[in-house]
């Protein structure tokens, strides 16, 4: 038992070791507490004023539908980001972010640890993220064990990885709810922000459908046009 913890210790240390910064130093742990996070989606939160990604995973898309029992259970973008949620703040934890190299459209790509947990692996762990065809071993092996149980977004059989998901919408010219296109860009006082179904004032600002001016696929998709999270 203690050797099986030492070398999942050893393995966590190893995955979370400061990497090295666009201009040659270290980069700096982002820190803080993990129930104060604000959850977007299934593999992106905002710490503080910091969008963070987590490395060496992808979530289901908000508007992604996957093969389940029920319409709600179906929504898989939507549990993959509840479920990060439930597990960033359901207690108060000290939540550390290791940035894994340069910053992408505004957001840090990081590896992070809830407490002594690393996040990208709880949510592999209960079959809620796809390791990423380049990630660690312990990552592609907790994707295969979770597969193989049927558990979390894997119960209905197989996902559409959330990429392909992303490539069948890249021609999209005028995307839509309809076509599993739900974050909306609006325009608040010049700001130029996006909101996400997770987000608690998401219904009211999406009310009025035409005071949304354009709909995104992806969190990516909205950063890459020039459109930031409320905050930030």
């Amino acid at each position: 038992m203690w050797a099986r913890r030492l070398l999942l210790m050893t393995a966590f240390a190893l995955a979370t070791q400061p990497a090295v910064a666009a201009d040659g130093r270290l980069a700096s742990p982002i820190a803080g507490d993990a129930k104060t996070t604000r959850v977007f989606d299934g593999d992106s939160f905002t710490l503080g004023d910091q969008n963070i990604d987590l490395a060496g995973i992808d979530a289901p898309e908000l508007g992604q539908v996957c093969p389940h029992q029920s319409e709600r259970e179906g929504r898989c973008g939507l549990m993959a980001a509840y479920e990060l949620r439930k597990r960033l703040q359901l207690e108060p934890r000290p939540l550390r972010c290791w940035p894994q190299g340069p910053g992408r459209d505004g957001a840090i790509v990081a590896t992070c640890a809830a407490g002594e947990d690393d996040v990208a692996v709880q949510l592999l762990d209960a079959g809620y993220a796809f390791a990423l065809p380049d990630a660690q071993i312990d990552y592609r092996l907790a994707q295969e064990k979770a597969k193989t149980a049927g558990l979390g977004l894997w119960a209905g059989g197989a996902i559409t990885p959330p990429w392909v998901w992303r490539g069948q919408r890249e021609s999209t010219k005028q995307p839509t709810p309809d076509q599993g296109c739900v974050i909306a860009g609006i325009v608040e006082e010049g700001a130029r922000l996006y909101y996400g179904p997770v987000d608690a004032d998401y219904g009211a600002k999406t009310a009025d459908r035409q005071a949304v001016e354009r709909w995104f696929c992806s969190d990516d998709e909205a950063r890459a046009a020039g459109w930031r999270r409320p905050g930030e």
